[in-house]
Formats: C-alpha cells, sequence, structure tokens
C-alpha cells in the first residue's frame, strides 16, 4: 500500500515537534554539572549525572559526583576553600558535611554535601581504603 506523503508528514510532525519541546525542556531545565559550569570541578571528581528531586521542597536539581577515597581530602579542601563546606565529621557508620549552602554571583542557592556510604573506617588518615565519597550538589529555583 502506497501512504500519501501527507499522511507520513502528518505523523512524523506532531512527533517531531514533541521531540523538540522536549529538547527545549531539558535544556531550560537547569540540571547540569554545576560544578563544571561553575569553573570549580578537579579533575578527580567525576560527574555521575543531574536529575530533578520533585520529592523534595522546591524541586531542586540534583548533580551528583564521586570521588576516590584516595583524592577525598583533596576534594574536600577545595570545596572547603571554594565554597566554605563543614569539614567531614565522623557520624554513626560515615563520613559526612550536609546542609552546606552557596549563592553563586548571580545569586543562585546551592546546597552542597559530601559523604561516603556506610564505612567502618574511623580515621582520616585510612581515607584511601573508602572506595569512594560522594559530593551532592543541589540547586534551587528560589529558596527552600
Amino acid at each position: 500500500m502506497i501512504r500519501h506523503p501527507r499522511s507520513i508528514l502528518g505523523r512524523a510532525l506532531p512527533l517531531a515537534l514533541l521531540w523538540g519541546g522536549m529538547l527545549v525542556a531539558r535544556a531550560e531545565s537547569g540540571c547540569g554539572d554545576f560544578l563544571a559550569a561553575l569553573h570549580q570541578k578537579q579533575k578527580d571528581l567525576v560527574f555521575q549525572g543531574c536529575k530533578q528531586r520533585t520529592d523534595l521542597q522546591g524541586g531542586p536539581w540534583e548533580a551528583s559526583y564521586r570521588v576516590a577515597g584516595s583524592r577525598a581530602a583533596e576534594v574536600e579542601s577545595h570545596l572547603a576553600r571554594e565554597f566554605n563546606i563543614k569539614r567531614l565529621q565522623r557520624t554513626c557508620c560515615l563520613w559526612e558535611s550536609a546542609q552546606n549552602s552557596y549563592r553563586d554571583k548571580q545569586g543562585r542557592l546551592f546546597v552542597i554535601s559530601m559523604s561516603t556510604e556506610e564505612t567502618t573506617i574511623d580515621s582520616r588518615n585510612q581515607w584511601a581504603k573508602i572506595p569512594y565519597f560522594y559530593v551532592k550538589m543541589d540547586r534551587y529555583r528560589e529558596d527552600p
């Protein structure tokens, strides 16, 4: 059966518009590698991805990173110097520094945290034995 060119176009055009709209929405979503955009990403910090957290108040965009335990102290020092995060503390079964806020030159609010998964390592001089540390950077459209 031969289809009329308009019927193909009639089906393809809405799909193209939908796809194009999704690309525009993604570009305007504000999600991405925030540290790279702020020119503060260290080479040892690996960007894992970004997503919008609609389950949280304010629906922040969450960029996640990881760094090998052997390089975590340098990343912690850099984040403390550039974003004024608190040094990681041992609490219960992990290392963490949570709820550190930062405003960039445009006034955008970021909340930065650095942590490990559960670990028995309880001394900073043994951080190299922890496989990965994780950095999370949330960007809010407006103050929560």
